[in-house]
């Protein structure tokens, strides 16, 4: 008897197979935050803009051996004009966290 593959994995395989926007993007780094999810960071282009995006990625086959990473809805994306607000915040909430 094989084992159904639940609905929810079945989307991340599925996505895992055809996602181009994603692999034109620059990733400048990532923060590992699971064994099979992280948080990246990256530039890429949309309409002749650059835009920062900061989206969590899971490994669509994370019980299998090899990995096939995807990203997921869960982020943000913003554009030029919003770079230097963000970083401006992102600032102040180090200085309050940790005094620096």
């Amino acid at each position: 008897m094989s084992k159904s593959i639940p609905a929810k994995k079945r989307r991340l395989m599925k996505r895992a197979e055809g996602d181009s926007a994603a692999s034109k993007a620059k990733i400048l780094d990532e923060i590992q935050l699971t064994s099979y999810k992280k948080l990246i960071f990256s530039i890429s282009e949309w309409k002749g803009t650059q835009r920062l995006d900061i989206r969590e990625m899971i490994d669509a086959n994370y019980d299998l051996e090899d990995q096939k990473w995807v990203f997921t809805k869960k982020g943000i994306n913003m554009g030029e004009d919003l770079w230097g607000p963000f970083f401006k915040t992102v600032k102040a909430v180090r200085k309050t966290l940790i005094g620096t």
